[in-house]
């Protein structure tokens, strides 16, 4: 859900990276260009790219999750001893 929700965030500032420093875009908030986005490509455009980033995420988040609470096991046993 945190994936989806902050995905606009990171067309953003993917796009922003893009433009490069030489553009008068640089100088936009990141409200600014998102109300720019909707303007030429409707709400959707805030979150194309959506599937592949969530690709990513997922696998990523399920992997620290799981050394997380593999740590949490082990620690707690040196720990607790």
């Amino acid at each position: 859900v945190a994936g989806m929700l902050t995905t606009p965030f990171d067309v953003v500032k993917t796009r922003r990276q893009m433009v490069g420093a030489s553009s008068s875009d640089t100088h936009l908030g990141a409200f600014a260009h998102m109300k720019r986005i909707v303007q030429n490509e409707g709400v959707m455009g805030l979150w194309r790219g959506n599937q592949t980033r969530l690709m990513k995420l997922v696998p990523a988040y399920a992997i620290m999750i799981s050394c997380y609470e593999l740590g949490k096991r082990l620690f707690g046993e040196v720990y607790q001893s």
